[in-house]
């Protein structure tokens, strides 16, 4: 699975339903001590935390993206405080001349 091996600490400011719901469905685990030794992955959208050398701090799209893409992205692209790639939904279907586009 996905996020088997991985273990997630949701600081409170991100959407904790959904991101539980996609990290558990994926093999992942929610850990809920932000001070926990065995946490590789702090999803927050808080730039000014203290940062730890062994563990990734990664914004919540970072999980949805790797999930849409079933492959674990690059985290350095979804570090703290770095501009988001573009999110785009796998359910567009880019041949459709009737959907929005903005």
């Amino acid at each position: 699975m996905l996020f088997s091996h991985l273990n997630f600490y949701l600081s409170t400011e991100v959407p904790r339903y959904s991101l539980e719901f996609v990290i558990l469905a994926a093999g992942g685990n929610i850990i809920d001590d932000p001070n926990s030794s065995v946490i590789t992955h702090y999803v927050t959208d808080r730039e000014n935390i203290s940062q730890s050398k062994n563990r990734e701090y990664v914004q919540p799209q970072w999980v949805y993206d790797s999930l849409n893409f079933n492959k674990l992205l690059d985290v350095k692209e979804y570090w703290v405080g770095k501009e988001l790639p573009a999110h785009l939904s796998p359910f567009v279907d880019e041949n459709d001349t009737e959907r929005y586009i903005p």
